[in-house]
């Protein structure tokens, strides 16, 4: 989440923070790339969809239970996966696990893997970047600086994606396409998500918008 402070002051990145970007680009590289090769659509929902399901019930009782929320919080993986903000609230971990399984249920193959590439490697640059040198503030807790790395990192992953999955497709839809993914996204992550984590509106914007394209001009 691109977030910053009104003013806008950039601040150190910790090492908790550079950890859960990286883990959080890692896990939609190798999900994306699973599905693409191995994994068929079925069970993959079925698979996410019941980690979800899981994690939910989790994140209740850790909610509900001071002790276990203590023990989840010092656990070595989830001490810095889950944020402090989110130590007595649900955290984006499940808002981003749900949002992939949602996406999996209703959007094509394709769809889900431009939505999911947008996510997995425009939301941490964008963190990073404003975190470290956002300075121009463009409003509900965004910086210039982040929403450009958010963009581009975005279309790098998606284009590079594209270009290597669907080499059929051509050049200029296959820049069409990253650049709807991409900007449905910015604007999910920048307007979309004030109320809502960014972790499940930035899939379901991007993705839907992905998929209104496929049915535009289907390209396999």
């Amino acid at each position: 989440m691109n977030t910053r402070d009104p003013a806008a002051v950039p601040h150190a990145l910790d090492r908790p923070r550079v950890l859960r970007a990286a883990f959080h680009a890692f896990n939609c590289l190798w999900g994306v790339l699973a599905y693409h090769f191995v994994v068929p659509r079925v069970l993959a929902a079925v698979a996410i969809g019941s980690v979800a399901a899981a994690f939910g019930i989790v994140e209740t009782l850790r909610l509900r239970n001071p002790s276990l929320n203590a023990q989840v919080l010092a656990h070595p993986l989830f001490r810095h996966v889950i944020r402090a903000r989110e130590h007595l609230r649900i955290s984006g971990a499940f808002w981003f696990v749900l949002g992939v399984a949602l996406v999996l249920a209703i959007h094509p193959k394709e769809a889900v893997e431009g939505g999911c590439l947008v996510l997995g490697f425009g939301d941490p640059a964008g963190t990073l970047t404003g975190t470290r040198f956002g300075r121009v503030s463009i409003g509900a807790g965004r910086t210039l600086e982040g929403t450009l790395a958010f963009i581009v990192s975005a279309t790098l992953a998606v284009t590079a994606f594209r270009f290597a999955a669907y080499p059929s497709a051509g050049v200029a839809w296959t820049l069409g396409f990253a650049a709807v993914a991409v900007l449905s996204g910015a604007l999910a992550e920048g307007v979309f998500s004030r109320r809502l984590d960014d972790n499940l509106t930035v899939p379901l914007v991007s993705c839907s918008a992905c998929a209104l394209d496929l049915a535009r001009v289907p390209v396999a």
